[in-house]
């Protein structure tokens, strides 16, 4: 079965389907495959074939077997678009409705808030993460899609007040994995200097995590090389201090070996042959200091 789905998708993707019977001819052969689905569903929307295109959706649902869940999905997220776009109100929320019923809830409504993010609406894609945040409270990814989404829209201090309202809410063991992830969103969508505090605030209390110091170093490389030119070294400073200091700490061999490999690639990259020496001084050094 599986050689028939690559050689269908093959066939599709060389040669695009020019009428429905051409669909059905490759839905026969692969009748698992939610991309011949979405390219038949498509068809009929290119004609403007709106209730053709429907029924595609809910044909594609029947058919799909429960086991390939993802495939149930894609479809599932095509109707949701469907109905947003050529639909009404009370269709697309009785689509919605329907797909978590069938679907994991969670995915859908994460899924719903994209498709209304995509689409501008600010107002309706905040209900949406509200809604899952009010049903999923304990899953640490919807604090911060939904966190993702104030910084994307310059809603900096809305972001961060969600994140103190996670850890309320989240149990413990998710905390780590909240505050890390607000923390790059913050480098990566907000500003580095609040992604900066975050991590120098978890890093407080779990000083030895190697995870944690990794993905710091990572943001901080990732800030620098947006915020200047390649003539602009200076702009290297704050990673290269980050690198010296983790380095100055007592950790086990094998993590000190892990930071003085990432600080020499670090250097090969960005640096100087000077740099590169510097590191690889730095690096005897510590192990000189193992047999002293």
């Amino acid at each position: 079965m599986q050689r028939i789905t690559q050689d269908i998708t093959a066939e599709l993707s060389e040669q695009t389907p020019q009428a429905a019977a051409d669909f059905e001819r490759l839905i026969v052969g692969s009748p698992n495959s939610s991309f011949i689905w979405l390219q038949f569903m498509a068809y009929y929307l290119s004609q403007s074939e709106i209730e053709q295109a429907r029924a595609v959706a809910e044909r594609a649902l029947k058919t799909i077997v429960p086991s390939e869940e993802q495939e149930k999905m894609n479809v599932w997220v095509a109707l949701l678009n469907l109905e947003h776009r050529f639909g009404t109100r009370d269709t697309l929320q009785a689509a919605l409705k329907r797909a978590t019923q069938f679907m994991n809830p969670k995915h859908v409504y994460l899924q719903m808030a994209k498709i209304y993010e995509r689409a501008d609406q600010y107002a309706d894609a905040e209900s949406m993460h509200k809604t899952a945040i009010s049903k999923f409270s304990g899953s640490c990814k919807v604090w911060v899609l939904f966190g993702l989404f104030y910084l994307k829209n310059d809603k900096v201090a809305e972001s961060r007040d969600l994140l103190a309202r996670a850890l309320r809410t989240l149990p413990k063991r998710k905390h780590i994995k909240a505050i890390t992830q607000f923390g790059q969103m913050e480098f990566k969508h907000g500003e580095p200097e609040r992604g900066r505090t975050v991590f120098e605030g978890i890093l407080g209390t779990y000083p030895k995590r190697v995870d944690l110091w990794s993905v710091y170093l990572d943001m901080e490389i990732k800030a620098a090389s947006v915020a200047g030119s390649d003539s602009d070294a200076q702009r290297w400073d704050p990673t290269r201090k980050l690198f010296a200091r983790v380095t100055s700490m007592k950790h086990s061999s094998k993590k000190m070996k892990f930071f003085f490999k990432k600080w020499l690639a670090f250097e090969k990259s960005h640096g100087s042959d000077e740099t590169v020496e510097h590191v690889k001084q730095k690096a005897l050094e510590y192990v000189n200091s193992l047999s002293s």
